[in-house]
Formats: structure tokens, C-alpha cells, sequence
């Protein structure tokens, strides 16, 4: 085992610049709630009907880190997912270079519709309405904007725990990433300036017959921390949520279920929180590249476009990836395991980030069928060809990702205690 240190600490150094700065750190929300009677995105069985009130805020909120070197944000919001055009009119609204940007979506199915174009964002967001893109977009860049012009002397850590009662997977193959990763960002002083948590489900606890417009339970986590923590931003992003539902009582489809069970990833989260000791030494990388998309009568129906954004954003020994869909949790762990052999001690899946590309499958899980296969819309494949490029814009040897992805469980595993 020691032969193998110098080489992962070598991978490592090649991960990340070499040289550390002072952290400066900004923090922002900006409400983007559009009025009642927008449809609400998520469900399609919902026929695009518009939503009948408002039962908590919709929110954008936003992180940017400089560390005198490159600055990077991270832009979270209440939402079902994102697409390319409202990231392009956040970067233009806002001035920010678009590749050092992550726009990303809670995926709560509650959240407002409306503004995505094509069949399938018709039948999942209800019909376009411009006011609704401008709304959004114009205040997720007024976020951005604002946490930008907002920068201070900060400090950062970054840390994990496991919370594996908190979802399920609902498919036959019970795998699931029980991750809990947090990133705690206090001003010079000590005070609490942000926080960005992941944590891995569907934003479902609310189901098809509610018509209030709501962040489901990662809108009430958000919520319990920023009270149990006064003066703190707190973020929310998915993971590799394809496969993943929260694990909730019967009958707790309420907003009193919501509120429950968002204030146990809280609670777990504050916990988790209280034990980082922030540094003012960082070191910030970001990378991205395009990825071409197989032009397939499924991508006609999703109204993609020809390529997509592939990203990663490294926070010292930490990695955001950003993958722009619903991966399985399978396909998360492969890539999760990539990054720790790149030398990552702390890596993080953001799921639905930059561009929403439906459900991410691996080849054998695509030809056991179900609702995510039919929701794939690239081929049997496209899920295993993505991670790849990400693999490979992680950097390392992809080999051992490859042999993962060749080799994925095909028995289901016990659920973990």
C-alpha cells in the first residue's frame, strides 16, 4: 500500500493548481415565486394545470468563491430541472463567464413549470410562457449578481457524514448513495455567511394532487438551517437522484410529511456543520468541455440541442460534477469512485446541473425497462458514454471507470441499515 501514496498524491497535485489563495466568498437569494395559477412542473399527470397558490417561497440563491486566482459560482433554484437557454440568459444578464458557472435544479416536483420548450417539457412543465422564463432567469441572474458584488475575506471546509434511511431506490437494484456532503463558508470573523448542501432524492414527498407551489422537503432542510443558524444562506443540489425516492411513512404525501422529513437531512446536516473548522486557504479550479448528443427521434421529443456542457468544479480536495440529467445512483458511485482515485477526498454529484437530458441509465439497467428507460431519450448506451466523458474530463486513467461500468451490480442489494 505505501508504493501506492506517491502516485496519488502525484494525481492529486496534477488535479488542482498548486498554489493556494485567500478565499473571498459571496452569498445571495433572490425570490423567483411566478404568480398563481402558473402550472407546476414535475408531473405530468398534472395536464399542465396551473398551480392554486403559493405555500413557500421559490427561490434562486447563489455562491460565488474567489480564491485571487479564479472565481466560480454555484447557482441553486427551487426547480424541476434546468436548460442551456436560461443558463446562457443568467451568464449574458449577469456578466459571469458561463464555464465557471453551475446552475443547478432541486428537482422538487412541486416547484413552477412553464418554462421549457419542446413535447416533453410540455407535458412535464405545461405549456411555455415567456413572463415565467424572464421571471426566473432575470432573478437567478440577479442572484448571481448580487453574490458577486458581494465578495469578502471567507474561510471554507468541506465535509461528509451518511444518512442512509433517509431515501430509497425504486428499482429493483436497491443500491443508493447515502452521502450527506456539506460546504461550510463563514466570513473572516467566523460568521456564518453559506452553506451547500447535497443530498441525494427525488423532490417528491409532495405527490401528483398537490397544486401549491413549494420546494418540497429541500425547501423546508433550507429553511430549518437558515433558522437554526441565524445570518446563514443555505443551498441546496441534488445528486444522482434517477433511481432514488425519499423514504417516507404512508400517507405522508402532506406538507407536514415534507416538513418532516426535510428537517431530518437538516438536522443531520447542522450536526454535520457544526463539527468543520473553516481555512482561508483554497485552492479553486473549474473545468468543462461539450459533449455531442446522439441525434436520436427520443432528443427530437426532449427538444435538445446537438451538444451539452459537461463540468466539474474542484474546491481543494472537494469535486462538484456537474451532470446534466438523472443519473442512477450507480452510475454516481462510478464516478464518485473516479474522482477519489484522481486524488478527491471529498466528491459531490450534482445532479440536473446546466441542462436537464432526462434519466441517465446504465446499458443493463436501460434494457431492464421501467419508467427511467422509457425516459431516456439518447439510446441504451448514451448513460455510460457520459459518465465516461466525465471521467475523462476528471482526468486520470478511465480504465478501472470502464471496468465499473462493464461490470455493474445485476443482484439487488440489501438495503443499508
Amino acid at each position: 500500500m505505501r508504493r501506492l501514496l506517491p502516485l496519488a498524491f502525484l494525481l492529486a497535485a496534477l488535479a488542482r493548481p498548486a498554489c493556494a489563495g485567500e478565499l473571498r466568498a459571496g452569498v445571495a437569494r433572490v425570490e423567483i415565486t411566478p404568480p398563481i395559477g402558473t402550472p407546476l412542473g414535475g408531473f405530468g399527470s398534472r395536464f399542465g394545470k396551473g398551480s392554486t397558490a403559493v405555500h413557500d417561497p421559490i427561490t434562486a440563491k447563489a455562491l460565488v468563491l474567489d480564491d485571487g486566482g479564479t472565481r466560480l459560482a454555484i447557482l441553486t433554484t427551487d426547480l424541476v430541472g434546468t436548460n442551456p437557454e436560461m443558463v446562457r440568459r443568467v451568464a449574458e444578464k449577469s456578466g459571469f463567464p458561463r464555464e465557471r458557472l453551475l446552475v443547478c435544479a432541486s428537482h422538487t416536483h412541486s416547484g413552477p413549470g412553464a418554462y421549457g420548450k419542446g413535447p416533453f417539457a410540455l407535458l412535464s412543465l405545461g405549456a411555455y410562457r415567456q413572463e415565467v422564463f424572464d421571471r426566473m432567469a432575470d432573478g437567478m441572474a440577479r442572484a448571481l449578481t448580487q453574490a458577486d458584488q458581494s465578495l469578502q475575506p471567507a474561510s471554507l471546509a468541506v465535509g461528509e457524514t451518511r444518512l442512509p434511511k433517509f431515501m430509497r431506490n425504486r428499482r429493483k437494484l436497491r443500491i443508493k448513495d447515502p452521502a450527506l456532503w456539506v460546504l461550510r463558508v463563514d466570513t473572516r470573523e467566523g460568521k456564518p455567511l453559506g452553506m451547500l448542501l447535497n443530498l441525494t432524492a427525488h423532490g417528491t414527498v409532495l405527490d401528483e394532487h398537490n397544486m401549491e407551489l413549494s420546494a418540497d422537503w429541500m425547501g423546508f432542510t433550507q429553511t430549518y438551517l437558515e433558522k437554526s443558524v441565524p445570518g446563514l444562506t443555505a443551498l441546496y443540489a441534488n445528486g444522482a437522484e434517477g433511481d432514488i425516492s425519499p423514504n417516507i411513512p404512508d400517507n405522508s404525501s402532506t406538507f407536514d410529511g415534507a416538513r418532516a422529513h426535510g428537517e431530518l437531512g437538516g438536522q443531520a446536516a447542522l450536526e454535520l456543520y457544526r463539527t468543520l473548522k473553516p481555512n482561508k486557504e483554497v485552492t479553486l479550479a473549474v473545468k468543462t468541455t461539450q459533449l455531442s448528443l446522439p441525434q436520436t427521434s427520443g432528443a427530437l421529443l426532449l427538444g435538445a440541442g446537438k451538444e451539452t456542457m459537461l463540468q466539474y468544479l474542484a474546491i481543494n480536495d472537494a469535486i462538484l460534477i456537474a451532470v446534466p440529467g438523472e443519473p442512477i445512483t450507480y452510475l454516481g458511485l462510478a464516478l464518485k469512485a473516479h474522482a477519489r482515485r484522481q486524488g478527491f477526498a471529498h466528491p459531490a454529484i450534482i445532479g440536473l446541473a446546466n441542462d436537464h437530458l432526462a434519466y441517465l441509465l446504465t446499458r443493463a439497467e436501460f434494457l431492464k425497462g421501467g419508467y427511467e428507460a422509457r425516459t431516456s431519450f439518447f439510446g441504451e448506451s448514451f448513460g455510460e458514454e457520459l459518465t465516461l466523458a466525465l471521467g475523462r474530463l476528471i482526468g486520470g486513467d478511465v480504465a478501472p471507470l470502464e471496468a465499473d461500468l462493464k461490470n455493474p451490480p445485476s443482484a439487488p442489494e440489501p438495503e443499508a441499515k
